[in-house]
């Protein structure tokens, strides 16, 4: 397979430039000017304006590539395990670990109690459930058709209750539309 590299000379179009608008700023006693901080606010139109200017401008830099990225992300894709489990760790008298499905987004976060005998965390060879799990989060479910999701966290209390929540969930911290705030 081949691809032709295509310069910034080669493509029709001028990439975008951001326009400077200095604004200072002073932290801690030192003040210093951000000409792009006006870059920050995505409910400007003149922001999204130039987002997608820039987005055009690098697909049409970069079509000629097309056939490499997805051939690169088909070999990265065959040689990445979909179903997986994570190590389980053991806290109490439970195991904690997160599962991972094929053609899914994200982790099944899940639980299973410690078995008489247990000296070494519980596997699967091909990362399906495990005999008597709980499942604490499901990402999947959360993130429902949304196109951004994103857990914070996920907190289990000392004695293997989840707080502050009752023990059915977990405390946990998730955004579905990837703000910071």
């Amino acid at each position: 397979m081949t691809t032709e590299p295509v310069s910034a000379e080669a493509c029709n179009e001028a990439a975008p430039v951001a326009r400077r608008i200095p604004t200072e700023r002073t932290h801690h006693g030192d003040t210093f000017t951000d000409d792009y901080a006006w870059l920050a606010d995505k409910n400007n139109q003149e922001t999204v304006a130039y987002l997608e200017a820039e987005n055009a401008y690098t697909e049409a830099v970069t079509a000629g590539q097309a056939a490499l990225r997805d051939a690169i992300f088909g070999e990265i894709k065959a040689r990445t395990q979909e179903t997986d489990l994570s190590v389980p760790t053991r806290k109490g008298n439970w195991w904690y670990y997160a599962r991972t499905m094929a053609g899914k987004q994200y982790a099944v976060h899940c639980r299973r109690e410690v078995r008489p005998g247990d000296t070494s965390p519980p596997m699967t060879l091909d990362g399906a459930p495990l005999d008597g799990e709980e499942v604490l989060l499901d990402g999947n479910e959360l993130a429902g058709d949304g196109e951004f999701f994103s857990l914070g966290m996920l907190a289990v209390s000392p004695d293997g209750g989840c707080w502050p929540t009752p023990p059915t969930s977990p405390a946990a911290s998730a955004s579905p539309c990837g703000s910071r705030t």
